[in-house]
């Protein structure tokens, strides 16, 4: 909703780009493996991790509801292979080689700080992706079109992208030239 305001985790990226950092990304990040399961206990506690309440009842149930079903399906996982590691396995498995997502998170507000006045088809960026990656990615690589409608669903962004640029409001770029920008 307010893109590059000081609360906004989206665009103020924090990800760190040091070798080490990168390595975790390729591996197992353990950082955002340990901030999203705390998260999750707060906030299903009724408190953000600052110790602040949090006054939304449905945020709450929805949070419980989330930490209750991952723990039945792990305990479900354990029941039926009598395997804690297959279970841990489950718990690590989004955690587990998110390089790619985090260039492609990075790639949506990189280097647009200051166009965050001029609307969401200006400090937020389309990336042009292989239908399978954009697929994959929930086609969140049309992030400009989210930013515009984020009521759209997933699905119908390609066919919003190219009513857009069919009347000449938005562009979009590669991920090979945003890379190349990005090194710079």
């Amino acid at each position: 909703k307010n893109t590059f305001d000081p609360k906004d985790l989206e665009a103020k990226s924090e990800e760190n780009w040091s070798i080490s950092a990168i390595t975790f990304y390729l591996l197992i990040d353990f950082r955002l493996m340990h901030k999203k399961i705390s998260y999750a206990i707060f906030n299903s506690l009724g408190k953000y991790p600052s110790g602040e309440c949090i006054k939304c009842i449905p945020a709450i149930n929805s949070a419980r509801r989330i930490l209750i079903v991952n723990i039945i399906i792990m305990t479900i996982i354990m029941w039926a292979t009598n395997s804690i590691a297959l279970s841990l396995l489950y718990l690590i498995a989004p955690f587990t080689g998110t390089l790619c997502n985090k260039i492609l998170a990075k790639s949506q507000h990189h280097g647009l700080e200051n166009k965050k006045d001029d609307g969401p088809l200006q400090f937020s960026r389309t990336m042009k992706l292989p239908y399978v990656l954009s697929f994959l990615y929930a086609n969140m690589n049309y992030h400009a079109e989210h930013h515009l409608a984020p009521s759209i669903p997933f699905y119908n962004l390609p066919e919003f992208h190219k009513i857009l640029l069919r009347n000449g409001y938005i562009e979009s770029t590669t991920l090979r030239d945003f890379l190349r920008n990005f090194k710079k």
